[in-house]
């Protein structure tokens, strides 16, 4: 903080700066030509301060309230706690700011020098004067005695809580254009860096003197692209990637001659399943595994694997009962060739009907099929060595079987997986009757019961065996 000052403060000033006239020259330039204190109020004196009060900061601070008495006068109130030392007191007129005008300022007892000035003009030179008469040479006088020794130095180059109005700029450039002083202030006995000052920067089209040579947006084409408010198509995608996919265009607005920033345009992206084409090359959701997830139970998923399991039917391999010989009596079925390694043999088509899954315990499916058993049968035989051939038409509807198996789930897949059956406690098959499509095998002893047999077996088998290691 700094404190106040007494009612007998001094006031010390430097004159540092003029600050320039409006880009258009139409303001006349402010100037200060004096300042003093009067009790806690700077009386601060000059020419064209405006009309209204105008804006005065002391060591960069804001001085308020502030008064104007004319355009030649104006009172600011010094704030409550101001320690003596030296500041910078800048005065500007309002609204803009500009022109303005800069001080190094001492308040209270003398601060520290400021520094050096520029020389002068070289005054005229005076004329000769009349040589002297030479004069008598004095005597030579004793030696006095040595004087006592001097305190030694504190060795410290300011006072802490001293400041300095500083400026690193190039010379003839201090307080034209944007550029302007800042400070040094003392710390722990020396001055520290210089803040605040505003240095020359390259031109930029602003309406203002940014290279602070008294001239405005110099040097530069500051010719508008585009008329404020219009507006233009966009796209910072890469080539060829606009209009592709979810990417397109955006719309940029032009505000003081230039087109600002392209808003709304939508660029490629990472695939996501989302049935769109997100990287905008062309293809949709490509590298990804898009498969939705199963939510269905274990059991609605057996179910539907079913008719896959039996899509490929059953192998029923080619047999014989009796004797084929020259005098003998019997019979050989399934003698056609079925093809899909079942040759010779009958191939089975297993057509689903019905098929119910439940689960009983976890880890355990309890699975019922009825289904549809159908196929040729190829028959060879003889009736006391008279022999025969008949292609027989085989259907026997409603077989069902009940199966309890065991599944796990497979990590690897992703998928459940049927470990084991564990018990077949029903399975019913109608018995097919063959003869009377092919009336010498009623003579054949035990053919029906035969093939029943094996026609069962077969189903059942293809069922048990097929389930393991299922899938779903």
């Amino acid at each position: 903080m700094r404190h106040a000052i007494g009612m007998a403060a001094i006031l010390a000033m430097s004159l540092l700066a003029a600050g320039p006239l409006a880009a258009d020259g139409s303001l006349p330039l402010l100037v200060v030509t004096s300042a003093r204190v009067s009790g806690n109020v700077l009386v601060i004196r000059g020419e064209n301060f405006g009309s209204v009060a105008p804006y005065v900061t002391l060591g960069g601070v804001e001085l308020s309230p502030v008064s104007r008495v004319s355009a030649s006068e104006a009172r600011a109130t010094l704030p409550a706690g101001i320690a003596p030392g030296s500041y910078l007191l800048m005065v500007a007129r309002r609204p803009a700011r500009v022109p303005f005008y800069l001080f190094d300022v001492t308040i209270g007892a003398a601060g520290p020098a400021g520094p050096q000035g520029l020389k002068g003009d070289q005054g005229d030179k005076g004329e000769k004067g009349d040589k002297g008469n030479t004069g008598d040479k004095g005597d030579t006088g004793d030696t006095g005695p040595a004087g006592p020794q001097g305190p030694a130095g504190s060795g410290v180059a300011c006072h802490d809580g001293d400041f300095l109005g500083c400026y690193e700029g190039a010379a003839g450039t201090r307080g034209v254009g944007v550029c302007r002083p800042g400070e040094r202030t003392c710390q722990a006995g020396t001055l520290g860096a210089c803040l605040g000052q505003v240095l020359p920067a390259a031109e930029t089209c602003n309406l203002m003197d940014d290279d602070c040579n008294g001239l405005v947006d110099d040097g530069i084409d500051c010719t508008p692209v585009c008329t404020d408010g219009q507006t233009a198509s966009c796209y910072s995608g890469p080539p060829g990637s606009n209009g592709i996919g979810a990417c397109s265009a955006g719309t940029q607005t032009c505000q003081s001659g230039v087109f600002g920033a392209c808003t709304g345009e939508v660029l490629p992206g990472l695939e996501v399943c989302n049935n769109v084409d997100d990287d905008c090359d062309g293809t949709v959701d490509e590298g990804l595994d898009c498969t939705p997830p199963d939510s269905r139970t274990p059991a609605v998923r057996l179910a539907a694997a079913i008719p896959a399991l039996l899509s490929g039917g059953a192998c029923l391999p080619q047999g014989q009962v009796g004797s084929l010989g020259t005098f003998g009596t019997g019979a050989r079925y399934c003698v056609q060739n079925a093809g899909a390694g079942c040759n010779p043999g009958c191939r089975l088509s297993l057509g689903p009907d019905l098929i119910d899954v439940s689960e009983p315990a976890p880890g355990h499916l309890s699975v019922a099929v009825q289904m549809d058993v159908a196929s040729p049968v190829g028959i060879q035989g003889k009736t006391i060595g008279i022999g025969f051939s008949c292609n027989v038409p085989m259907q026997v509807p409603g077989t069902r079987a009940d199966v309890d198996v065991s599944y796990a789930f497979d990590a690897a897949s992703g998928r459940y997986r049927v470990t084991a059956v564990d018990s077949v406690h029903d399975f019913v098959m109608a018995d097919p009757n063959l003869g009377p499509s092919c009336g010498p095998l009623s003579d054949v002893p035990g053919f029906q019961e035969q093939f029943a047999t094996s026609a069962r077996n077969t189903v059942l088998g293809a069922l048990t065996s097929g389930l393991v290691g299922v899938e779903f």
